[in-house]
């Protein structure tokens, strides 16, 4: 990939850059250095949910790789309030959005309630709290259920399983879908969680 920025900058003039709280960080901040050698304006997309520790960790290398940039891309009000106490003002706030044509109005007239849960399983976004969501709804709804779709990145699939097993929890992990099998998916479910985030689908 830095071989390509090489192989393009010639005709480049402004570069975006998919941004990362991990391992893809270190991407981004080489990019960073090699975009500011060659006098080409770059503008990072915040997509990382853990760049705010990566701020805390690493403040030289972020102020480095952050100041620098044409402006900084915050796709949700969380990561630019927290680049913005951090000093950052090269910022703008470009929320997610969807093709709402793409999603069928759907009314529920009873809420079970089924649960949709969908993201990959990895500790950084804390899968084993939608199955403890369930175990307090189960106390008030006992009809509840929950599908965990999503690939597995890290053991927190296994602590899920167990916790699962251990509750007796109505749960199923269907591993990884494509986007257009999940929304097909989801026609059976009232709540849908995406990143941690719950809303109905009414």
């Amino acid at each position: 990939m830095l071989f390509t920025i090489f192989k393009f900058s010639k005709n480049t003039n402004y570069v975006l850059i998919d941004t990362y709280s991990t391992s893809g960080f270190w991407f981004a901040y080489f990019s960073g250095l090699l975009f500011t050698k060659l006098k080409i304006k770059y503008i990072p997309i915040l997509r990382g949910g853990n760049l705010p520790k990566r701020l805390e960790k690493n403040p030289k290398l972020c102020y480095s790789l952050f100041s620098k940039a044409y402006v900084n891309i915050a796709p949700s009000a969380y990561l630019y309030h927290s680049f913005k106490s951090h000093g950052f003002n090269n910022l703008k706030l470009i929320p997610n959005t969807i093709q709402i044509k793409n999603y069928e109005f759907k009314k529920r007239r009873v809420l079970k309630p089924n649960l949709l849960w969908v993201r990959a399983f990895a500790d950084i976004y804390n899968p084993i709290l939608a199955l403890k969501v369930l175990k307090q709804l189960l106390l008030d709804y006992p009809k509840a259920q929950l599908s965990m779709v999503g690939p597995f990145k890290d053991d927190s699939i296994e602590h899920c399983r167990a916790y699962a097993k251990e509750h007796q929890l109505p749960i199923k992990f269907t591993g990884k879908m494509t986007k257009e099998d999940w929304i097909a998916y989801a026609e059976d479910f009232d709540v849908l969680s995406i990143r941690q985030m719950l809303t109905t689908r009414q």
